[in-house]
């Protein structure tokens, strides 16, 4: 494998730094943050640990009181840095498996990291979680290949070989198994995803055939694609000269966020534009934002766009260049739209 030497030596400090005998493995809810956590949990427990994925949205990353604590495709930064904070103070170990940029002066406070932004990586946001907790215990989860590869599908990786890795399966048996646990996160959620993937699926051909997955799919489907096949009927904001939408989403499935904006986002005529999707958290009552633009070289970095939007209204927010996402008050609809609008 075609892994920069730079990477492999992180990889290598932070086999040898695992001490504990107990690893809560602390996860995103999409397709990758799912595969980076269950690869990670299933490699250390066949190392002789115990080890038990936990999946949390990463405005409620929290620290455990014992053992140790490992981040994967979470970002050290807003809550998860204070997260980090607390668990140091308890004298807790931290570990992280991520592609995320973080918060500064963090990376030296970890016990062990494999990110690669501290490798000196190309691109390094285009590199995936689950495919770098892959690449990290390869020689103990073999047989996980292929949420390797669909994780790199998901999550768009360019990371060298991935193509490869997803072509092994073949392009559009990886397509369907990552539209599927995308929609079984959805309607079902990310913890029993993790569940059915520790005990009875373990290959692209099992995801395949169940049934649970195919009703989850054609539900999520369903849902997604009112908002995909005629967004300009759902935006609150619709600015052609600005090459600007936001839409409101009122289903409340975990990552449909997501999924609309990207999918509207990837189509020829949007490529350019800044595609917002936002949503009510039925629990805090704050909106999530997912937001996209796939020709960001041209046009903004929506993760440092998300960030100011975030930071002007007293919410959290980032992520990658061509893919973010914010969290903002409740109260704040209406200046969130003209903040957004603002700065672009």
């Amino acid at each position: 494998m075609d892994v920069p030497e730079t990477l492999l030596k992180a990889i290598k400090s932070f086999r040898c730094s695992l001490r504990n005998s107990f690893y809560c493995v602390e996860h995103d809810v999409d397709v990758d943050g799912v595969a980076a956590g269950i690869i990670t949990a299933v490699a250390l427990r066949r190392t002789g640990y115990e080890a038990e994925p936990c999946a949390v949205e990463r405005a409620e990353v929290f620290a455990p009181d014992s053992g140790a604590l490992v981040l994967t495709d979470i970002a050290v930064d807003n809550e998860a840095a204070r997260a980090v904070d607390s668990a140091l103070k308890k004298g807790v170990d931290v570990y992280a498996i991520d592609h995320h940029p973080w918060a500064p002066g963090y990376r030296e406070r970890l016990n062990a990291v494999v990110n690669p932004h501290f490798c000196g990586v190309p691109k390094a946001s285009s590199w995936n979680a689950g495919l770098l907790a892959y690449i990290t215990f390869r020689d103990v989860v073999p047989d996980y290949d292929w949420l390797a590869a669909v994780s790199a599908y998901t999550d768009m990786c360019i990371a060298p070989w991935s193509e490869r890795l997803v072509e092994r399966f073949g392009y559009e048996n990886v397509k369907a198994t990552g539209d599927s646990l995308t929609a079984f996160i959805a309607v079902k959620g990310p913890s029993e995803l993790d569940r059915i993937l520790l005990n009875s699926t373990k290959s692209i051909r099992d995801v395949l055939r169940d049934d649970r997955f195919k009703k989850a799919k054609y539900v999520f489907e369903s849902a997604v694609e009112k908002y995909v096949r005629s967004p300009s009927e759902h935006a609150l904001v619709w600015d052609e000269g600005k090459k600007l939408m936001v839409i409101e989403a009122g289903e409340q499935y975990n990552g449909l966020r997501s999924v609309v904006s990207t999918r509207i986002s990837v189509k020829p005529e949007f490529r350019d534009w800044v595609v917002a999707v936002m949503g009510r958290d039925q629990k805090s009552q704050d909106y999530k934002v997912s937001i996209r633009c796939q020709d960001w070289e041209k046009r903004v970095n929506v993760g440092e766009l998300a960030r100011k939007v975030a930071e002007k209204l007293g919410g959290a927010g980032g992520g990658h260049p061509a893919a973010a996402g914010m969290r903002i008050p409740g109260s704040k609809k209406e200046e969130f739209v003209k903040t957004l609008h603002s700065l672009l």
